[in-house]
Order: C-alpha cells, then structure tokens, then sequence
C-alpha cells in the first residue's frame, strides 16, 4: 500500500508538472495527461481518506492550520480545473467548449489556468509539509534494498 501511495504521488507530480507545459505537449496529449492526472487524483483521495476523517478530531496549532488550509485550497484548486476542464476542452470534451460566448470561454480559460499554476504551488508546499514522511519512506525502500544486496554480496 506504502508504494502504491509513493507510485501516484510521483505520478501525479510527473503529470502536473507536464500539463503546465501545454504549448509543448500540444493541447491533445495535455487534455490526455490532465485526465491521468485526474485518475491518479481520485486515487490519492482515496488512500488518504482518514486525513477527511480527522478534520474535525484533535486540536488546531499553528502548524495543523497552515496545513490544512493549504491542503483544502490545493483541492478547491484541483476543483476548478477539474469542473473548468468540460468547457475549455478542445480535444476531449468538444461539445461544450465552442458553445460559449467568447468572453465566458476566456473567463473559464483563465479560471482553469490559474487554479492550475496556483495549485502546482500548492503542491510544492503539501510536498514540503510531508518532506520529512517521504524522505523517511523513499529512505527505507531504496537503503533496505541496498542492504541486502549487500548481503547477498557478503554471502557469495
């Protein structure tokens, strides 16, 4: 479970890294990646669902705050693109894109492109606040293997 959690996370910041890059994935392959970077969303939800659980539980420091309030604007922004995404769509979702007047279309556009670039800071900083979890885990996948090839070096 620990490396399915470390496998999306590092697919989801592959995939948001790329979707920012859109005037070089051409619009095709970012409508096709952001949908990926969705899937792996859900998932990412779903393997964390008891931090929901404990929202209400527990007191509130400083540090619990600044968390929460940032990881809470990290999924408002993650909503928008998501909800934006039908309406700006040129390859995935065509129907309902052309249908807009072109000042609602540029409004949606620019909603979509800031809670993108807003959200990718966002995920920088959930990525510092857990820094220390993720260098402990990556630490623990990556030394135990060297450890017992070592072994297996030592007994041949």
């Amino acid at each position: 479970m620990l490396t399915l959690r470390i496998i999306i996370d590092v697919m989801m910041a592959i995939t948001w890294l790329l979707t920012l890059e859109y005037k070089i994935l051409g619009m095709a392959l970012h409508e096709y990646v952001g949908l990926t970077l969705f899937a792996c969303f859900i998932v990412h939800i779903l393997l964390n669902w008891r931090w929901f659980a404990n929202l209400t539980k527990g007191t509130y420091n400083t540090t619990r705050l600044l968390r929460t309030t940032a990881n809470l604007a990290l999924i408002v922004c993650i909503i928008v693109v998501i909800a934006t995404v039908p309406f700006v769509s040129r390859v995935v979702y065509t129907n309902l894109s052309g249908s807009l007047p072109v000042g609602v279309w540029k409004l949606i556009k620019g909603l979509h492109k800031g809670a993108g670039k807003l959200g990718f800071v966002l995920l920088v900083l959930h990525v510092f606040f857990h820094w220390t979890y993720l260098r402990n885990v990556l630490g623990k996948i990556f030394v135990s293997k060297d450890k017992d090839k070592a072994r297996l070096a030592n007994i041949k």
